[in-house]
C-alpha cells in the first residue's frame, strides 16, 4: 500500500494463517494501519500486487 506520492505505507504479505490474505484466495485485507502500526489518514491510496510469476495489478482504494 503506497501514498499517492509513492510513500510505502505498508507490506502485506501472504500468511497461511490468514483465511483472506493466504497469498492463494486473490484476495487481502488491509486493516488500514501503517507499518509503524497507526492508523492510516484518510485518502486515497495506491496497491501494487505482485506474484511469483511476475504479473503486478495497481489500483487505487479510499480510506474515510
Amino acid at each position: 500500500i503506497y501514498t499517492i506520492s509513492g510513500e510505502l505505507v505498508r507490506t502485506l504479505l501472504p500468511d497461511s494463517t490468514s483465511l483472506v490474505n493466504d497469498g492463494v484466495s486473490g484476495k487481502a485485507e488491509w486493516d488500514g494501519k501503517n507499518e509503524a502500526g497507526e492508523q492510516a489518514a484518510r485518502g486515497m491510496y495506491l496497491y501494487l500486487i505482485k506474484d511469483e510469476a511476475g504479473y503486478k495489478k495497481v489500483g487505487k482504494l479510499g480510506v474515510q
